[in-house]
């Protein structure tokens, strides 16, 4: 018997659709396209009986493939179909439940050690200790803001501000989004690669004292790794993932840097560039009585 066909939701071309499963290490583009297309008919999912349902989940697991990035390993796979199913699957034992969020994605504006790098001047560069933004860089955030109060205005509801506690990031943070009554939260898991000073942090007392309106709570006094290494940064950022989809908001802006960014999603950010994720999650666990 075939099958109806489902189709992905259309996008703006601001937005990109990803899918992960918890015993994935990275993310799945499921569709990044500027250029329009037409959507398909397609039937309700849930308007079908739990029998349909189940076998349209195991039609989709037959129909895995690979979407693999380079160096990624060849148990990567992608599912399909499961992106229209808002019901928990159970496939070969496993259960998988659906979590989606939406997701506003900030790269902080241009800090000073970002110009002296345009400038070539490496070492001065990289030897500045925790920057502020350069003037330049707050007149980013002040083009990024008329943007943001223009999607707060046409109905995005964001739930809750999360900020890498880098200087330039919270700068970039409360200048964008201050203002809409929304709460901040700083979240050490999403600052930048610990490689050198200009990424080497402030301890979390002086923080609260200078920034009294974001929440500091889950942030450690000493929160960045001076010793960082490539696996290290690969573990937070799938630490970041996970508790991510623990929180309870579902839409939410993550203010961060371009190296984590890059670790989480796979995507270039230009300073002070935003961009819209809509995140489906399948969080597999054991199904009992399997």
């Amino acid at each position: 018997m075939e099958l109806p066909s489902y189709e992905l939701p259309l996008t703006s071309p601001t937005t990109v659709n990803i899918e992960t499963t918890n015993t994935d290490p990275i993310i799945k583009h499921v569709q990044e396209s500027d250029a329009p297309r037409q959507a398909a008919p397609r039937q309700s999912i849930s308007s079908l009986s739990p029998s349909k349902q189940l076998e349209i989940c195991r039609q989709s697991a037959a129909q895995i493939e690979h979407n693999r990035f380079p160096g990624t390993p060849r148990s990567l796979k992608k599912v399909r179909l499961w992106s229209m199913l808002n019901i928990d699957c159970k496939v070969n034992g496993q259960t998988y439940k659906k979590i989606e969020k939406q997701l506003l994605f900030v790269r902080h504006a241009e800090g000073y050690h970002n110009s002296l790098f345009d400038e070539k001047k490496l070492q001065e560069a990289i030897n500045i200790r925790d920057p502020e933004l350069t003037p330049h860089g707050n007149c980013q955030v002040a083009d990024l803001r008329k943007e943001v109060d223009v999607l707060i205005k046409s109905g995005v509801k964001i739930e809750k501000i999360v900020v890498s506690p880098m200087t330039r990031t919270l700068q970039t943070g409360w200048g964008t989004f201050s203002g809409h009554n929304i709460p901040f939260q700083a979240c050490h898991m999403i600052t930048e690669y610990s490689d050198a000073p200009c990424n080497y942090g402030t301890r979390k007392s002086q923080l609260e004292k200078m920034w009294p309106q974001v929440d500091f709570t889950i942030v450690p006094e000493i929160w960045w790794d001076e010793d960082e290494s490539d696996e290290t940064i690969t573990i937070r950022a799938k630490r970041f993932r996970e508790w991510l989809f623990r929180q309870p908001e579902k839409c939410m802006a993550i203010v961060s840097h371009a190296g984590f960014l890059h670790e989480l999603l796979q995507e270039q950010f230009r300073n002070c560039e935003l961009k819209r994720i809509n995140w489906i999650h399948r969080s597999r666990r054991q199904a009992r009585g399997h």
